[in-house]
């Protein structure tokens, strides 16, 4: 997703974070269902952590769900700051760091 962000001359972004951005804050329901997408990626998220943790490639201490969030949160951020005109190496950077919580 970040390599193919970053190859877009255009930084179009992802539709639905765009959506969210600019429709969302007036229009119920787009909101509901930008909402909706964004549970399923985190319920998505939340699947394979759990099954990491499960597995042991996942620490014991750290929560599948609250780390979902986070992903989904970076996912979103890393979008907006890809359309933005970051510089590539500060979105790498930034991907890396949040992937750390990984860790």
């Amino acid at each position: 997703m970040l390599e193919f962000g970053l190859s877009d001359p255009l930084r179009r972004g992802c539709m639905m974070t765009n959506t969210v951005m600019e429709l969302a804050p007036h229009e119920k329901d787009i909101a509901l269902k930008v909402s909706g997408r964004l549970q399923m990626a985190e319920e998505g998220f939340f699947q394979l952590l759990t099954r990491a943790k499960q597995e042991g490639e996942l620490a014991k201490n750290k929560d599948p769900r609250a780390l979902a969030r986070v992903l989904v949160t970076m996912m979103q951020g890393t979008i907006v700051m890809i359309k933005a005109g970051t510089p590539a190496d500060a979105v790498r950077q930034t991907a890396e760091a949040a992937l750390s919580i990984l860790e």
